[in-house]
């Protein structure tokens, strides 16, 4: 069975689903539920066939690039294949579960998901400071108390917002903030011009050995969505270094996708999350 959904994004300026939507929200849903986070999910069926046929027809031509969940559809792809072989495969392994958001809508909120560093050996500060020199400017921001400092966060997350380039944050340690501004030296590929792409391609692997492979594998980067949580982690002694990020727009997703590439591993959080079992697809 399917039971999450991939999350696949379309543009469409006119509003012309969302209005064909409204048709359908303005009634009493046909199921609903709160989860912990205090988020009502509500859900309606839809069986006029006019209706489904109307919004088929309009979404027909659309590009939908995958926000979340690749794997999940690369997983179904593979599925399929597997259980194709010389005969026919069965009817439900031609589909997989999604849901489509408009990036015109209101609401859709992408949230930043933040780097946490640990496990890297042989780690030294100020090794890796001189190493950044070769493609960032560093703007140092030491805490007064030597620990981490709420107010300095919430101004270093200020500042990024406020650029128009790609700056991000760094957490060391011990009080100590830093302001880390890129200096791109020629024109990449897309993924040069989103942070997260600049900050895995300029950073992680050149400089601190954080490759694909260990990307994968998780052993050396833990992800939050909560700058402080980000800190809190170097100050406990179980990471060695947080990185701050702003989110990611959903038209520089939507490039990367049009360019055939695959947006680097926990690049955005899409918030209220869809919760999962509430749909189930059953394959077979």
């Amino acid at each position: 069975c399917n039971f999450s959904q991939i999350f696949g994004i379309y543009t469409e300026k006119e509003k012309i689903t969302d209005n064909l939507l409204s048709e359908i929200t303005k009634n009493p849903p046909d199921m609903e539920a709160a989860t912990e986070d205090s988020v009502l999910h509500k859900l309606w069926a839809v069986t006029d066939e006019q209706w489904i046929k109307n919004l088929s027809g309009i979404m027909q031509n659309k590009n939908i690039p995958i926000a979340d969940g690749h794997h999940r559809y690369e997983t179904a792809l593979n599925y399929l294949r597997e259980n194709s072989g010389g005969t026919k495969a069965p009817e439900g392994l031609k589909y997989v579960m999604m849901f489509f958001t408009n990036t015109e809508s209101e609401g859709l909120t992408v949230l930043p998901t933040h780097r946490v560093i640990h496990g890297v050996s042989g780690l030294d500060l100020e090794s890796f400071f001189k190493n950044l020199k070769n493609d960032f400017d560093i703007e140092k921001l030491p805490s007064a108390n030597g620990q981490r400092n709420e107010s300095a966060e919430q101004a270093i997350v200020s500042r990024m917002k406020s650029s128009d380039g790609h700056l991000f944050g760094l957490y060391s340690g011990n009080g100590n903030y830093s302001l880390l501004t890129y200096r791109p030296k020629k024109e990449g590929s897309v993924l040069d011009k989103i942070d997260v792409g600049v900050l895995h391609g300029r950073l992680l692997e050149p400089i601190l050995g954080i490759g694909a492979k260990e990307l994968a594998a998780q052993s050396n980067v833990s992800y939050t969505i909560d700058v402080a949580e980000a800190a809190a982690r170097v100050d406990s002694g179980s990471s060695q270094l947080a990185f701050f990020l702003n989110s990611t727009p959903v038209e520089q997703m939507r490039d990367v996708a049009e360019a055939g590439l695959t947006m680097p591993q926990k690049s955005t959080y899409f918030y209220p999350k869809l919760i999962s079992g509430m749909v189930i697809n059953p394959l077979f």
